[in-house]
């Protein structure tokens, strides 16, 4: 399989500092600019499926990417939403950290309040991942989706979990990354983070 991982463009919670989580999100005017630029750089690929997250950051980063894939087939589904913070989705990242700082617990299995650790995030990433490779295991899928799922699936694959790593594996807005999967134990990463197209 060959799996295309897109984060949807920039947002105004993103210019502001906030931690959007499963907030709908919307997308600045670079966002969408940013968007039809992933349309470009995307042209002359055979995709087979799309995959979205059904938050509206994400929608609307699709329907700018659709120009170039106008007959690919499409699924919205809630298991790529983005890493939800329960009370504290719409807080400032600032206030998140300040939080964070208070608690006992690794910050890979915090569990926010009304909200999911990034633990759990990476259990759902995986378990959409694998009916990927079970589905569409000689075709290309595109995922439009969110930092920390690309984040978490990455650092799943690379066998990876500490707290920089999570950081060093983060996507930018609009960035393209491209896997090449044979097994879930056996692939490569053709490109990470990639934002050429967004020059």
């Amino acid at each position: 399989m060959r799996l295309i991982l897109i984060r949807h463009g920039e947002t105004e919670e993103n210019v502001k500092g906030i931690a959007q989580g499963t907030l709908p999100g919307v997308l600045t005017e670079k966002g969408i600019a940013q968007a039809g630029k992933v349309c470009w750089r995307l042209k002359d690929e055979k995709i087979d499926q799309i995959y979205v997250s059904d938050l509206k950051r994400t929608v609307d980063t699709y329907y700018k990417i659709k120009n170039s894939l106008p007959n690919v087939p499409v699924l919205f589904v809630p298991e790529l939403r983005e890493y939800c913070r329960g009370v504290f989705n719409g807080k400032s990242r600032e206030v998140l950290h300040q939080h964070y700082l208070k608690q006992k617990v690794d910050y890979w299995d915090y569990t926010w309040e009304g909200g999911e650790s990034l633990s759990n995030v990476q259990k759902r990433t995986v378990s959409f991942f694998r009916d990927l490779l079970k589905t569409h295991k000689n075709e290309t899928v595109m995922l439009i989706t969110h930092g920390a799922i690309i984040t978490t699936l990455l650092l799943h694959l690379l066998k990876k979990k500490g707290r920089e790593d999570y950081h060093d594996y983060h996507p930018n807005n609009s960035s393209v990354t491209i896997l090449n999967v044979k097994r879930e134990e056996d692939f490569n990463i053709e490109v990470f983070n990639c934002q050429k197209h967004l020059d």
